[in-house]
């Protein structure tokens, strides 16, 4: 997995840096420290925010904008393969959140528009006459994988360029400074 460029200007916390982080910027830290009260009979407070820290993280990189999370070329880490109609399936690494580039050898253009299985468009792909080729490429989106249509050939279909949104590594949060106020803000 290769980073890309914009990944070195973002921000990176280890999960109790990310912790302190959000303790400050949602105003659970009190700046007098003078003095110390602790508890042990109420809840566990950290726990609780670490909960929303990660359903929150886990928005983000699945549905945040592109420029504000970590992207990563992963095309040496897919596995691919061919079908005699030359619908390609390119099997995604466990930490691969959402694919957002896609092109086989060959396509004029890469995919950056991938459907559900549900679309119509991703329905047309089932017919050989009506299915992407190499001018008009069609991405369908399944569990953990892509199904690209289609291959220009059964000898080359190997992904030239997979870039996606992935999970950095466990205990680890990456993003880019602006989406601290995704972050933090209410979901619609």
């Amino acid at each position: 997995m290769e980073e890309s460029n914009q990944n070195a200007a973002m921000l990176r916390y280890t999960q109790k840096e990310m912790l302190e982080e959000w303790k400050l910027r949602s105003g659970y830290f009190q700046t007098q420290t003078d003095c110390e009260l602790v508890r042990d009979d109420g809840i566990d407070l950290d726990r609780l925010l670490q909960a929303e820290i990660d359903s929150r993280y886990e928005h983000l990189l699945s549905c945040g904008p592109m420029e504000m999370v970590p992207v990563m070329e992963i095309a040496g880490d897919c596995i691919a393969s061919v079908d005699g109609n030359l619908a390609v399936t390119v099997v995604l690494p466990e930490d691969c959140v959402r694919v957002v580039e896609l092109a086989l050898p060959g396509w004029k253009r890469s995919v950056t528009r991938f459907l559900h299985r549900s679309d119509a468009k991703a329905v047309m792909q089932r017919n050989e006459w009506l299915c992407g080729g190499a001018e008009n490429p069609v991405c369908v989106v399944g569990h953990r994988c892509i199904r690209a249509y289609s291959a220009v050939s059964e000898n080359e279909f190997k992904p030239v360029k997979v870039l996606a949104v992935c999970r950095p590594v466990p205990g680890t949060y990456l993003f880019a400074p602006v989406a601290w106020d995704l972050l933090l803000g209410k979901r619609k």
